[in-house]
């Protein structure tokens, strides 16, 4: 798979930054960032009947990937779609603690038979959307998500969800987003501005397609604000042609 064309002739777009989470007193330009990609998504996922399901995630760590899967899904939310965010990192996990919410059962404590669904499923009305932690960290990551039980919750959320988002481990550390890739094909990759190698990437990107998922597009972002004004934070989804 060959990188876009953003990334393979060094143009500057714009990015997001990766230190705002959308809320009531965001900047104008982070939630302009996030519509448009917010936009982007709709439309690639607009033929798929039923609850659609993403996964968000990049080639190595602090490459902005989890700030940016739970921007995009309150993004989705405010447009009062039915909106499930899912903490798929069963090794480090950090969406939580972004939304400062309990971690103490999670996805892993229901794919490991500990708990019913209904005790994972945070409802956070200030956001209006439903978030899943990642649970009790377990021995076995990669089977759980790839898992017969994995697949019929998948299968459950999607009749009751318009979008599910998972944030995933980045693709070169662990196997764990190339197993969830079998039952979730839609993919949007996370990079950053002068941090992401090109050669990562390119590892990345072959794993994903090897796994036969589907890059839907890229969310590049910022990793240096200093003396910039705020409209250079609006953002920019872009896309891979499959």
């Amino acid at each position: 798979m060959r990188l876009p064309d953003f990334m393979i002739k060094n143009h500057r777009r714009h990015v997001l930054s990766d230190a705002d989470l959308i809320t009531k007193n965001s900047s104008p330009a982070l939630s302009e960032a996030l519509k448009g990609a917010r936009t982007n998504l709709m439309y690639a996922l607009a033929d798929i009947d039923g609850g659609k399901c993403v996964f968000m995630t990049s080639a190595l760590a602090a490459e902005g990937k989890t700030t940016t899967c739970i921007n995009l899904a309150v993004s989705l939310a405010q447009t009062e779609s039915r909106v499930l965010l899912i903490d798929s990192d069963l090794r480090r996990p950090r969406i939580h603690t972004y939304l400062n919410i309990k971690n103490k059962e999670g996805l892993a404590n229901y794919l490991g038979g500990f708990c019913e669904l209904e005790a994972i499923v945070n409802h956070l009305s200030d956001l209006n959307l439903d978030c899943i932690t990642a649970g009790n960290l377990p021995p076995n990551p990669t089977e759980l998500l790839s898992s017969k039980k994995m697949k019929s919750f998948i299968e459950f959320v999607k009749g009751k969800y318009d979008y599910i988002l998972f944030d995933t481990p980045p693709v070169n550390i662990v196997a764990d987003s190339l197993a969830l890739a079998q039952l979730v094909e839609n993919v949007i990759f996370v990079c950053k501005c002068g941090v992401s190698l090109t050669t990562e990437i390119q590892k990345a990107l072959s794993a994903l397609k090897f796994a036969n998922a589907k890059v839907l597009g890229f969310i590049t972002i910022e990793t240096n604000r200093k003396k910039k004004k705020s409209k250079d934070y609006s953002g920019y989804y872009y896309y891979e042609e499959s």
